[in-house]
């Protein structure tokens, strides 16, 4: 019903809907105890190395002994284990404990909240994932606080504080579907925010789009990869040069090579990354200089290989366990995202928290061989490179079967069929004669529900 009367409402309203939400979710997300937690961590990016680390040990101590004494769903998951929080010696003893799935939490929500909390006061939180089952998480405020005292410390590494306008590109249907002309946008006073529709990006609409950022001249443009790519690809061939933030930071999608190049040659400023999660379990953003760090006092992030911990160099799956939220842990949690691991012993930026080498994308887009071998989505960013020197707008790698991927593309233009030999031959050398290998040029290459784009697309059975 409220989503039916906001539609329908003017522009006019539609922006005071968006501030009243704003300013709601600026009392939950920066009230009570969250300047407390941002001081904090403000301070203790700076320890050294070893002493993050100890203060870790003594979190997870604290949160695995909570867990046993409050959760019912641990305390039966200990015992199976025969593990006893009393027993932890380092964070690598986390590896005698099973790994939490999200089909654990389907079926365990209502048991892994903690029975010392007041159930009254919990926010329930939903993320859908990969699968579009909705999954339900209890929380509480100080959880929410927590999250974006990060958030804050992460943007504040390249220069933004609280009273600075930002332009946003994320998965909000703040503009209805239906709408065919401008604005593509809507403001939220409570945050000098200016909320855009990812949802209606195309060749006709994107000048209406540059116009209001020129108007708006953002501090910080923030969102989804693959929309901030599609805007600044667009700047860069019509050499607009009126856009000009001073960071971008980008979120919710791999960010790859080639995207990264084209976004900080049409905005003339570094990109950020950041990578996380609806689940909050782990915290990973890129400093000043490059590195990405693990947000060490957000949680315990594994790289596991083969359910050993990934060597540096090592591509493995991230299981985290999380101190956001202690009403109710989610500890050993299966993420899905790939990341390689490092062993940088420091960093330039002088933080003395951890790293990773990259983030590598999802497992399910990985793209696997008949042999067993996988190739992840970042392998394919010369593939992309490729396909837009050679005139093509989009491209997708659809795996249909193990011995089987269709590769769709968007032409620039009709008037002639691009040669995809060159692209055929690339995917050769790392998929195999093995594979049969199809293209399809199409129109349109459709986005998710969330407005994401995915450059890989595995149909293959989990």
């Amino acid at each position: 019903m409220i989503r039916t009367i906001y539609d329908r409402s003017p522009t006019l309203l539609q922006n005071a809907f968006t501030t009243l939400y704003g300013y709601q979710l600026h009392a939950l997300r920066y009230g009570g105890t969250y300047k407390r937690h941002l001081e904090q961590l403000e301070q203790s990016q700076w320890w050294p190395r070893e002493r993050l680390h100890e203060f870790q040990l003594n979190l997870l101590r604290r949160l695995l002994i909570h867990a046993h004494e409050h959760v019912e769903f641990y305390r039966e998951r200990f015992r199976q284990a025969d593990f006893h929080p009393n027993d932890l010696k380092s964070t690598e003893d986390l590896l005698k404990l099973p790994i939490l799935t999200r089909e654990d939490v389907l079926r365990n929500a209502e048991r892994m909240v903690a029975d010392n909390c007041s159930r009254s006061r919990l926010r329930q939180h939903f993320t859908s994932g990969t699968t579009g089952t909705p999954l339900r998480f209890y929380e509480d405020k100080d959880a929410v606080r927590r999250n974006y005292a990060f958030w804050m410390r992460f943007r504040r590494w390249f220069g933004f504080k609280e009273w600075l306008p930002r332009a946003t590109f994320g998965g909000r249907v703040v503009v209805p579907r239906s709408q065919d002309r401008p604005p593509y946008w809507r403001y939220n006073h409570a945050e000098k925010q200016l909320v855009f529709s990812s949802f209606h990006l195309s060749d006709e609409t994107l000048p209406a789009y540059i116009e209001r950022l020129e108007r708006f001249s953002p501090f910080l443009i923030d969102g989804y990869v693959s929309t901030i790519f599609t805007l600044a690809r667009y700047i860069n061939r019509q050499a607009i040069t009126t856009v000009r933030p001073s960071a971008v930071q980008t979120t919710s999608e791999t960010l790859f090579d080639f995207q990264r190049r084209e976004i900080e040659e049409a905005f003339q400023c570094k990109v950020y990354n950041q990578y996380g999660q609806g689940e909050k379990v782990a915290f990973i953003s890129e400093c000043e200089h490059g590195q990405l760090h693990v947000n060490d006092e957000y949680g315990i992030v594994e790289i596991v290989k083969d359910g050993l911990l990934a060597r540096p160099g090592e591509t493995g799956e991230i299981i985290a366990t999380s101190f956001t939220n202690w009403v109710m842990p989610l500890i050993r949690y299966q993420t899905g995202d790939l990341a390689v691991a490092s062993a940088a012993p420091s960093c330039p930026c002088g933080r003395g928290l951890s790293v990773v080498e990259s983030i590598e994308g999802r497992v399910i887009d990985v793209l696997r061989m008949p042999d067993g071998k996988i190739v992840p989505p970042t392998a394919l960013t010369l593939l992309f490179d490729k396909a837009s020197a050679m005139g093509i707008d989009q491209a997708q790698v659809c795996q249909v079967a193990y011995d089987q991927i269709v590769v769709k593309l968007v032409p620039r233009s009709s008037e002639a069929a691009p040669d995809t030999r060159g692209l055929e031959s690339d995917l050769r050398m790392m998929m195999g004669d093995k594979v049969k290998i199809q293209f399809e040029m199409v129109a349109h290459i459709s986005s998710t529900e969330a407005g994401k784009f995915k450059f890989v697309v595995s149909e293959l059975p989990d």
